[in-house]
């Protein structure tokens, strides 16, 4: 692998991961308890929102982790690389909060495709200029 690709690897996951953390903290700090949310088994509607806004944020995240990865790297084998690592991040999450299963199941599923979709972004309009 070439470094432009390691280097758009490691940028992708860092943007992710940072920007994830970024919206976590706003998260936080306009819903205190939101940072809590994943300790408690039991779902009502207001943590099933707060969870949304969690997968949406996260979401987009791996969109713009994406779109980094994308500028750097030329190599769509990378953006998979991303999306594994970032799965693996995850799931060792899952294992150390375990709660609520379906965020966790929708999280795992949608990273490699909302990644794709940050590189597809990308792609598209770099082939347009």
């Amino acid at each position: 692998m070439k470094i432009k690709a390691v280097v758009s690897i490691l940028l992708g996951v860092f943007c992710t991961a940072f920007l994830s953390s970024v919206f976590a903290y706003l998260h936080g700090l306009l819903y205190p308890e939101a940072n809590k949310l994943l300790e408690n088994p039991s779902v009502n509607g207001l943590v099933t929102i707060q969870l949304f806004i969690k997968l949406v944020y996260v979401y987009s995240s791996c969109i713009v982790g994406g779109m980094v990865t994308a500028r750097i790297s030329n190599m769509s084998k990378a953006i998979y690389v991303v999306g594994v690592i970032l799965q693996l991040i995850v799931g060792w999450l899952w294992l150390t909060t375990i709660h609520p299963l379906w965020f966790w199941a929708l999280l795992m599923a949608g990273i490699i495709p909302f990644s794709l979709m940050g590189y597809a972004i990308v792609r598209r309009f770099s082939a347009l200029h």
